[in-house]
Formats: structure tokens, sequence, C-alpha cells
């Protein structure tokens, strides 16, 4: 079994176990996951089991970390998967006045795998630079991107450098609380052709659980295979998030590897300092009038509340007896907001179940007047 065969497995591994569909916790998060890859076009009935720990780190500013590494559990069939440790970093950086937005989007990999099986050991290291310009019309969302793709492969006796411009249009639209729909395109320019994308994905939260799809195609001939998705997922505690997941991958220009099955089970921790829950976060409505609360054990400086009630610009929060409050005069409507530390980091609180994704992998809270 030669290198070709592993080559994109571990990268579109780590996107089987990476967590999305749930809601994205800011700050530090482990993971532990456990699942099955069948790459049933190479060679069929061939499949690997394998299990991966990982920690990941998501803050307001927009900065992400994430570090992974995992094992095969069972060898099936005469194959076996790869031992493999992956981490990477990046940031997306904003500017600009609702409903206007223009930034970029910037991050890479660095990853190692091998296996005394195949007697195969390898590396190599991914980045990406993606401006980018947001239309944001409260339940519906436009971003448009730009920018360059690049991976280098490194084997014994070969290396592979590929780079390839990417362009891509997402459009979201919010029809309802908790629901969000997408519709995404993408072109691919690559040396030795291009590859356009067309998908679509709904995913739904509402209390404790969520659960999401998604369906796309490269429309070209070169990767004939539908990529498709779905997941369901579960908050058990303010702090422990499970969820399942199945996936077809029908391939990646920039990869080029093959079309596989995956399933994935996941359970994710929160770590780090615990925000108060349950009631001192609930709004209080009457008298044409909410009145926003954070108690002080939670924000030892006066936090920020930012929403389409604020004109999205953050407003102070003003100490009143044993906690922070913000009290505005709102007409019957849906409103949606979220909260700032005075260090500039976004949260919303775990015990706030009606929420909405923000289209940045976070969420927003759902106030209803």
């Amino acid at each position: 079994m030669t290198w070709r065969f592993w080559r994109g497995w571990l990268l579109l591994f780590v996107l089987v176990f990476f967590p999305r569909g749930l809601a994205a916790q800011r700050g530090w998060v482990l993971d532990l996951s456990a699942g099955r890859t069948r790459h049933d076009v190479l060679l069929p009935r061939v499949g690997t089991t394998n299990m991966a720990l990982g920690t990941r780190y998501t803050g307001g500013n927009g900065r992400w970390f994430h570090a992974s590494m995992g094992a095969p559990l069972l060898l099936n069939f005469g194959a076996g998967g790869p031992f493999w440790g992956i981490t990477g970093a990046g940031q997306r950086i904003t500017y600009g006045n609702q409903p206007w937005s223009v930034g970029a989007e910037v991050g890479g990999d660095v990853y190692a795998y091998g296996g005394s099986r195949f007697g195969e050991y390898g590396g190599g290291a991914t980045a990406q630079a993606m401006p980018l310009v947001g239309l944001d019309l409260g339940p519906l969302e436009l971003e448009a991107r730009s920018g360059v793709l690049f991976n280098r492969l490194v084997l014994p006796g070969e290396r592979t450098n590929r780079a390839v411009h990417h362009s891509a249009l997402r459009v979201a639209l919010r029809p309802g609380v908790g629901l969000e729909l997408v519709g995404d395109g993408r072109w691919m320019r690559a040396p030795e052709g291009s590859y356009p994308y067309a998908g679509a994905s709904a995913q739904w939260a509402r209390g404790r659980g969520a659960a999401w799809a998604s369906a796309g195609q490269w429309l070209t001939d070169a990767l004939p295979r539908p990529t498709i998705s779905l997941g369901i997922g579960a908050r058990l505690t303010q702090r422990l998030e499970v969820a399942a997941e199945w996936q077809q991958d029908g391939g990646d220009p920039l990869y080029w590897n093959a079309p596989r099955k995956m399933w994935s089970v996941r359970a994710s921790h929160a770590v780090g300092r615990r925000r108060a829950t349950g009631a001192s976060f609930l709004p209080e409505v009457g008298g044409g009038r909410v009145t926003l609360r954070i108690p002080l054990e939670v924000s030892e400086a006066a936090p920020f509340v930012i929403g389409d009630f604020t004109g999205w610009e953050p407003v102070r929060m003003a100490r009143l007896d044993s906690a922070w409050m913000l009290t505005l005069p709102l007409g019957p409507g849906v409103y949606h907001y979220i909260y700032r530390t005075a260090e500039g980091t976004w949260y919303l609180p775990n015990s706030v179940d009606h929420r909405v994704p923000d289209g940045m992998g976070g969420w927003n809270a759902v106030l209803v007047v």
C-alpha cells in the first residue's frame, strides 16, 4: 500500500472529528472522538477505526487554535490507519459598521503521520489567506471571499506543493428561531483547470438539542461523487456536549484525496472559568423595557451588550448592587444580541436556550418582546 492511499487522509479525518453543529463554545474545549473511515472507492471493504484526543480555543476576537492526535483502534481486512497529529491557528479580522464589513481570514495547520505497519511516515502544512466582504441584513447574511489555499506534503524522497485560487459566496437565511439555511458556492482554480462547487446546508438548534445536514457537489467529471453529512448533538450539562455524525466525502481539488465514507461520535467538555448560569442571565421584559443582568462574580469589569437594538455597537453595562445591568426601551419584536467582556471576548452563556447561529461558528441570543 503506497502513500497515495493516505494522501489527504489526515486533514479530512480531522474534519470529521472537528466539532461543528452544536453551539461553538468560546474559550478552551477538550474533545474526545472515535470514528470509522471506509475507503470504499480505492479499496472496497477496507476500513479503519480510530480515536482522537484534542483541544481547541475560540476567542471573541476571531482567533482560533486547535491541536489533536489520533491512533487506530482496530485493524480490519489487513489495513489499519496511521498514527497522526495536527495543530493549527488562525484569525478572522473584520472592520466596518453594520450592515457592511470587510476583512480577512488567515490561518494554517502543520501535521504529521506515520505507521510502522506500512513503513511510511510523512507530514506537511496547509495555509490560507482569504480577504472577505460581508453584508448583514438581519435574517439574511451574505459573505464573499477570494484568496489562496496552499498544501505542502513531505514524504521520504518526495515533496509536493500545491496552491490554488479559491473564491466563495455564502448566503445565510434565518427564517425562524434556531434555524439557519445556507447556500454555498465555490470556484477553485488550479494549474490543471477549474473546479466549481455548489452546496447547501441546514442547521437547527433549540434548547439542549441540535441537528444539521449538508450536501454539495463539485461540478466536474474529475470529482463525480457528492459530499453529504448528517449530524445530531445534545448539551448534557453546562460544560458537556455530545454529538454523532455521518459523512460521505467526495474529494477535494486541493488534496486530491479519494472519496470515502465516515462516521464519528464525540464528547466535548468546556474548561476554564465557569460563568454563572440559570436565571442570572434571563432578561426582564415588561412595561416596554428590557433589562439585561450579569452577576458581578462573572465579570470584574463592566461588560458590554451588542445587538440589533444597539445598532451592533457595544453598549457598556452599569453596576447596580450585585450585578451589571442595562435597561433599554424596546417595542414588540424579535431581537438578537451577544455579550462582550471588557477584554474584548464575545460570549453567550450556555444557559441561554433561545439562540441562533451567528454565521461565524458562534451564536446570538434571541429576545422576544
